[in-house]
């Protein structure tokens, strides 16, 4: 089969490139290649392909981030604004970003950092191969990690991996998560937040890979009405979620009713999550919180494939906690394996293994997490489709 053309985010001219001239550092001028300029705002398409030399390393200082900078200050902030970032773009192209804590830190609390982007953060695209390594735990004599936020604040794509013949990797490494990144509410150290319409994990003949270990990863939704907020494997791409050590994916926070669901392989796509196990020094279970439903391999060609296993947990819900503490929540949306044609999957096994179609976390500082069902949930099996 022969590759489709570039996908419109990457129609335009690359504006700002890595080169490492220097050393790994992104804030140093002369490793870009616009040496005189970091990339910003006014940058438009960013694109880091690493160099045999110094591959890009971005470290978080302990100063939280300013507001709205009018121009990135990296030595008194933590913000970086761009057009669009794309790492490991293009046939050849090989790119690895690495986000990691100062090993200077001694802040009490955690440092908060942000990559504010009007379209998507794209890792392993166009025929290229990426790599993100997202090392958010606390470093030094730090007391937590990295909050790290990332995305456009509008409907559009937020997160992209593996896209159009690329193979894109993000690996999200923490310590002892907290459960709070699960609500529609903050940001927590050790995690990774999205704010977008959608986000893509393999897509377009692509394949994507995130591994949450021991860290948090939400994506929330600012598009209500758009297609779903997670995208696993989709038109003939292959997307991986891994959720493992105590790690907590949460799936389409902020959004209203009408807002994206998750859809888990999809049009002649492969998607798999898989929570499983807890971590043994904090005894928290991997968890997944997925809103506003979930569909399991969809139309022809689609396999997804949903695994809860070795003591994880997984939980489907409408509403956030706060909206309902009377109990009196709107039923979920329901959760659908095997609609119009696709195929899919699930198995829940292992001791202490859940799997809640209608539940939610009664209060989010409990340690260990206690869930509560709330409303009646709906599992739809074989909606046109096959299921297993």
């Amino acid at each position: 089969m022969a590759p489709p053309p570039a996908t419109a985010q990457s129609a335009d001219p690359i504006i700002n490139s890595w080169v490492g001239g220097t050393s790994s550092d992104i804030t140093v001028r002369e490793n870009w290649q616009n040496g005189n300029n970091y990339p910003d705002a006014f940058d438009g398409r960013v694109v880091i392909n690493t160099t045999p030399a110094n591959s890009a390393t971005w470290t978080i200082k302990e100063e939280s981030w300013v507001e709205n900078p009018a121009w990135p200050n990296w030595n008194s902030s933590n913000y970086w604004e761009v057009g669009s970032l794309e790492i490991g773009s293009g046939l050849g192209g090989n790119g690895t970003l690495t986000v990691r804590m100062d090993e200077n830190s001694a802040d009490e609390y955690y440092s908060e950092a942000s990559i504010s982007s009007p379209n998507a953060l794209q890792v392993g695209i166009n025929q290229g191969v990426g790599t993100l390594n997202l090392d958010l735990r606390p470093a030094g004599t730090a007391a937590e990690g990295i909050a790290l936020r990332a995305g456009g604040w509008s409907g559009t794509a937020g997160l992209i991996v593996g896209d159009n013949f690329g193979t894109g990797t993000v690996n999200i490494l923490g310590r002892g998560k907290k459960v709070e990144s699960q609500s529609d509410y903050g940001n927590e150290a050790g995690s990774l937040r999205i704010y977008s319409a959608v986000n893509y994990v393999g897509r377009n003949d692509g394949t994507g890979t995130i591994t949450i270990d021991d860290a948090g990863f939400a994506t929330e939704n600012h598009g209500d009405g758009a297609a779903a907020g997670l995208q696993v494997g989709t038109l003939r791409g292959t997307g991986t979620i891994n959720v493992l050590n105590g790690g907590k994916l949460a799936a389409s926070m902020g959004s209203s009713s009408t807002g994206g669901a998750t859809i888990i392989g999809a049009s002649g796509g492969t998607g798999t999550i898989e929570i499983s196990g807890f971590n043994t020094d904090t005894n928290h279970a991997s968890t997944g919180t997925f809103k506003n439903g979930m569909s399991v391999g969809v139309l022809a060609g689609g396999r997804g494939t949903f695994n809860v296993l070795a003591g994880g947990k997984a939980l489907n819900y409408q509403d956030d906690y706060a909206l309902c503490s009377t109990g009196t929540c709107a039923d979920p949306d329901p959760i659908r394996l095997g609609v119009a044609g696709g195929t899919g999957d699930a198995t829940v096994s292992g001791a202490g293994s859940i799997w809640n179609v209608a539940g939610g976390i009664r209060e989010h500082d409990d340690d260990p997490p206690i869930l509560e069902n709330h409303g009646i949930g709906q599992l739809h099996v074989g909606v046109s489709g096959t299921d297993h």
